[in-house]
């Protein structure tokens, strides 16, 4: 099947891996406003039929570009990411850029500092180019919201591109960007990358610092890439991992991408269930995993499958915590919640 982005665009060197983009900019094969102004005119595109972003940012990712750009002509060091154009999620804040959360009820916020993720990655070099659609508070498995309505799945328009990062996830699957920031609680990067067909991570608790909640000490929510490739998703940890003390969670073991690289399967143990003890799980998706285990088997991992006894009372239990959550996160207001992270970011 021919992919969303080749069937919409012509190859161009947007469509390089994450750290490529970046050297051929830096070595002046191409400049930073070319690859930005494509990632542009690709947004702009994808976001007419599949509503992908909340907000592009055309103006402000040109001048960006162009100032990389001059950077370069002018000698000046720059980071591992120069260049290269990504997409931030609605959730989160950037400073400058409307962020609604997918809710009427934020007003036309506009946040006065960028969440410390965003911010390294823009610190490498990377450039914001608009912010993903994302369901109401990012409260669901699917991206439809009352104020910015359903985005639709690049594969197939008629179906969902999964949620709650599901504008990031159509982005990267359709060339926009070669990465975007999403967040996670129960599924929210992994969803919308299964849909989409990109690669999804939930990091290890503290690996990304996470700092846009009221509490310092939630362990739910982490900070993820949806990328086109591994290598990019490792690209976008690189950056953005490291401990802060924004996030007293955050950890202070440094990320090797050279380990990351590797991918070497042999000998690492994994456990899996197919059904989780309860779903009913369809043929071509049980196919599926079935091939991808044996593969791994092939290359030297132990895969052992665990039998579960849970019911569905595991979903109803998860509810309830993320209903308590949700509902204490909304409680104080947008005014005292904006106030806190303020509050946070300035430390």
């Amino acid at each position: 099947m021919t992919s969303p982005r080749n069937a919409l665009f012509a190859d161009h060197p947007l469509d390089l891996p994450t750290i490529d983009i970046a050297r051929g900019i830096r070595s002046g094969q191409f400049s930073a406003e070319a690859i930005v102004t494509e990632s542009i005119h690709r947004a702009k595109t994808v976001n007419s039929t599949l509503n992908a972003f909340a907000v592009i940012s055309e103006e402000q990712a040109i001048a960006s570009a162009r100032t990389a750009d001059r950077a370069m002509s002018e000698g000046k060091s720059v980071g591992p990411l120069h260049g290269v154009p990504f997409a931030a999620k609605d959730l989160t804040p950037t400073k400058g850029d409307l962020t609604t959360l997918g809710s009427w009820t934020s007003g036309d916020w506009v946040p006065q500092e960028t969440a410390l993720c965003v911010r390294r990655l823009q610190e490498a070099g990377a450039i914001l180019i608009g912010k993903t659609t994302t369901p109401e508070f990012a409260y669901a498995s699917f991206t439809r919201s009352p104020r910015w309505g359903a985005t639709r799945n690049p594969w197939d328009p008629e179906r969902t591109p999964g949620g709650s990062s599901g504008g990031s996830a159509v982005a990267v699957a359709t060339g926009v960007v070669p990465f975007a920031e999403g967040t996670d609680m129960g599924g929210s990067v992994r969803i919308p990358a299964a849909f989409c067909g990109v690669v999804g991570l939930k990091p290890s608790l503290g690996r990304i610092p996470m700092t846009i909640l009221p509490s310092v000490f939630d362990n739910i929510s982490h900070f993820g890439p949806l990328a086109r490739t591994i290598g990019d998703a490792i690209a976008f940890v690189d950056i953005a991992s490291g401990p802060s003390d924004e996030d007293i969670m955050s950890l202070p073991l440094t990320f090797s991408k050279e380990k990351a690289l590797e991918g070497r399967l042999e000998g690492k143990r994994f456990a899996f269930s197919m059904d989780l003890g309860y779903y009913q799980v369809q043929p071509e998706v049980e196919a599926v995993i079935s091939e991808t285990i044996a593969t791994m088997r092939d290359f030297g991992a132990v895969v052992d499958e665990v039998p579960m006894h849970w019911t569905r009372a595991v979903n109803d239990q998860w509810f309830d915590v993320w209903c308590v959550f949700m509902s204490s996160f909304l409680e104080t207001g947008w005014q005292a919640m904006n106030t806190t992270w303020i509050q946070s970011w300035s430390r």
